[in-house]
This record gives C-alpha cells, structure tokens and sequence, in this order.
C-alpha cells in the first residue's frame, strides 16, 4: 500500500481545496483512515523531487519522511523536521503545500528558502505543545479562550523574544487562518493577535503626553462653526468674484488705464477696479467676502472643499 503513495496522491487525500482556492489541512485521523493505514509511517518513502548534485550529501532523492529537505535550489538552506507525531507530521504535509501551491490552490509555490522560517516557527511551537501535553495544532481551537491565552502568554515569556514579535514578524505572520491553512483556527489566530498587543502594550508602554491643545476645546468649536458658516454664505458668491477678477487682472495686464503719477500699485489697482463696468458689484462681493480670509486661514480643508 505504502509503495502506491505519491506525492500528487497525498495532497489530494490530506487536504480540502475550496473553489476559491482555499486549502485546509485535515486532521491526521481522517487522512489515515481514507488511505486504510495506521501512522505516518505510510507516507515516509513518497518521493518529493530529485537532487542531482556532485555533492554526495546532496544527491538523490528526497522523501516525505526525511528529517532534512534538502534544498533543490543553489543555496545551503533546507528545512528540518522534528518528531513522529500529528504536530511533525503536520508542519511537512504544511512545507509540502507552501512548496507546491504557495498559499492558495494556483498560487506562487514559495521557495525552501524562504520556506525556512515558517518551519523553523512551527518547529519550537510544536516542541513547547508537546511539554504541555498536545499533539496537534488542531486541537487548540477546541479549547476555551482563556486555556489559549495563557498557552500562548507562556510560551511567549517562555521563549523570551517578546520584545521582537511584531506584526511583521514570521512567528506572527503563522496565525492566519487562510495563510496556516487552519492548523490555527479563527479563534487561535484571534486570541493569539489580542495577547501579542497586550504583551507589546506591557513591554513596550506608549509615552505618556502632558501636551494640550493651545486653544480650549469649546473656543475651537465656536471657531470652526464660524468658519463653516462663513464658506457655506461664500459658495454662491465666490464664482461670480472669480470672474470681475478674471476682468480686473485682463485690465491690469493690458494696461488698458493710465497709470499713476506716483508709482503705487494700491492706486493702480483701484482706477483699474473704477474703470470695470460692474466696479460696485465687485467691491460689493469683495467686502462681503472679507470675512472669508479669516475663515478660510482658520479651516483651510473647508476653504478648498466649498470652493472648488
């Protein structure tokens, strides 16, 4: 039985694909119950790839079963394997995907070098399960918040990196549901992000402000609905402004009005603004909008938002 399972044979048993391309690993009890077998055993012999190398060590063929895959790529990075249980097993049947799929069925298959980390992660997690008396990652989802909480506080303290698991991290970046393809579920994943905050909030404490607005709150309430309401009164008004100082600046470039005596451009504006056919509706639309300078320095986002 064992000699008639390959690698194809395995993915397809020890798996389910959604048709979004999802992939979740199943618990090793179904997976050796479709394929009649009793262990893991079975799945030692099933050939993954070739190495053709003049290195002894690296030549021929690697197997499911083998603690070292060692890398078909140019490089001295392998990935490692610990144990014979359900957790070993499941971090290969997990390599084995990200190597062939990558993270969805039809996705980028990752290379064993960048594959390394995962494995290395799920390697001492496994190790720390194991003390505590677990043989599967599935089996953390089954059990209440709080047993998960304090699992995971341990073995964050425990491993002593708290300092250093971030978001970005690559122990971090395991528990997503779609990335683990559930060996962590919903509520691990979720559990395990609201400690690792807490952790991060307890290690790594926010700096305490003593800075205060410089205007009272209520005061910048009466401002800003000052300036509101000024914008909103200007919208009708502003277009037509717009235009007559479209006119007056055409006049000024064409010096269409006799300049000055004096050099003064406040008076050469002015007879440009007197020789406009509509002079009083313009000083008229620039007085009323006077009040429209202070509002607009005091709310600019308004300002642009109103008059655009």
């Amino acid at each position: 039985m064992t000699k008639e399972i390959t690698k194809t044979k395995l993915l397809d048993i020890a798996v389910v694909k959604t048709h979004t391309g999802q992939i979740t690993i199943k618990p090793l009890v179904q997976v050796l119950e479709d394929f009649k077998v009793d262990d893991t055993s079975a799945f030692n012999s099933i050939a993954l790839w070739e190495n053709r190398a003049l290195n002894i060590a690296k030549h021929g063929t690697i197997h499911f079963g083998d603690d070292t895959w060692i890398s078909y790529e140019e490089t001295q990075r392998n990935v490692n394997f610990k144990g014979v249980d359900e957790l070993a097993y499941q971090i290969r049947i997990y390599s084995l995907i990200k190597l062939t799929h990558g993270d969805v069925v039809g996705g980028k298959p990752l290379k064993i070098s960048t594959l390394q980390n995962d494995v290395t992660y799920l390697n001492l997690f496994a190790a720390f399960l194991r003390q505590r008396g677990y043989h599967s990652f599935h089996e953390l989802e089954f059990k209440s918040d709080l047993v998960i909480r304090n699992l995971i506080k341990d073995y964050l303290y425990e491993v002593r990196k708290i300092a250093i698991y971030r978001q970005s991290h690559s122990f971090t970046k395991l528990f997503d549901v779609q990335r683990s393809f559930r060996l962590f579920g919903p509520k691990v994943c979720s559990v395990f992000i609201d400690v690792l905050n807490q952790l991060n909030e307890l290690h790594h404490p926010r700096p305490v402000t003593y800075s205060h607005p410089v205007i009272p709150t209520k005061v910048m309430k009466k401002i800003l609905k000052f300036a509101e309401k000024i914008v909103e009164n200007s919208k009708d008004k502003i277009e037509r402004w717009l235009e007559l100082n479209a006119r007056l600046i055409d006049s000024l470039n064409e010096g269409s009005v006799e300049p000055p005596p004096k050099i003064s451009t406040g008076e050469l504006i002015a007879k440009h603004v007197r020789n406009l056919p509509d002079e009083v509706e313009f000083i008229q639309l620039s007085e009323e909008l006077e009040d429209l300078k202070l509002a607009t320095l005091n709310r600019p986002v308004f300002a642009r938002d109103s008059i655009t």
